[in-house]
């Protein structure tokens, strides 16, 4: 079976620390000991700092990378339709899509390992199950059936994410897809989805947050 697999990044620029956090987010994803493409769709409060974006960017390691590929979008844009408008450009080219949020850092094998587990699930699914992807599990909370999870923790075929846009396309979707809590009615669509599907799980810390305000995200 020929798995590919990408990352989305989803990212508005308000301030010169923002720019700061995503470098250093793109740079723990272009060490990863397993290489991916990487999709960063991004936004901007001004010109300024779009500017200062380009200035930072340029004296980097990053800039020409060929596994990152960056989509300028013309106005603020939250943080859903980010995801959204590179899905609709991708859908056809990977199987399976990790996230992260443009303020935070894979541990340096997290790709490597979900790739492993990835395959491990596609291998070993029930007949009579849909596999759908992996998650980083906190043994504290158990299982995401049980416990709530950051759609970040989630590496999901892209069809459920399609899926999922679908869903509110067709049921008020400028205003599903703007709402600052999107991304919470997205993890809890994949834990909702029907014993039918098939998930497996990493129980290991892999990804690291930076602690902040969801307001100051994504407005």
């Amino acid at each position: 079976h020929y798995m590919k697999t990408c990352i989305i990044i989803p990212s508005h620029i308000n301030n010169i620390n923002r720019t700061k956090l995503l470098i250093s987010c793109l740079e723990s994803l272009i060490n990863q000991t397993h290489p991916i493409p990487i999709y960063l769709s991004i936004s901007f409060e001004t010109e300024l700092d779009k500017k200062l974006f380009y200035k930072v960017i340029k004296k980097t390691q990053l800039y020409d990378n060929l596994l990152i590929h960056i989509i300028y979008q013309k106005k603020q844009t939250s943080q859903f339709r980010h995801i959204d408008n590179i899905v609709l450009n991708i859908e056809n080219n990977y199987d399976y899509v990790m996230f992260c949020d443009d303020d935070d850092r894979y541990e340096n094998t997290r790709v490597e390992k979900f790739i492993i587990m990835i395959k491990y699930g596609i291998n070993n699914c029930p007949k009579d199950k849909i596999f759908i992807g992996a998650y980083e599990r906190d043994l504290q909370k158990g299982s995401h059936s049980s416990s709530f999870y950051e759609y970040w923790s989630y590496c999901v075929n892209i069809k459920f994410i399609t899926n999922f846009m679908n869903t509110i396309k067709n049921n008020y979707y400028n205003h599903y897809i703007d709402h600052i809590m999107c991304d919470v009615l997205f993890s809890t669509y994949l834990r909702c989805l029907n014993e039918k599907h098939y998930f497996v799980s990493i129980n290991e810390k892999l990804y690291n947050c930076y602690r902040r305000c969801r307001v100051c995200r994504f407005k």
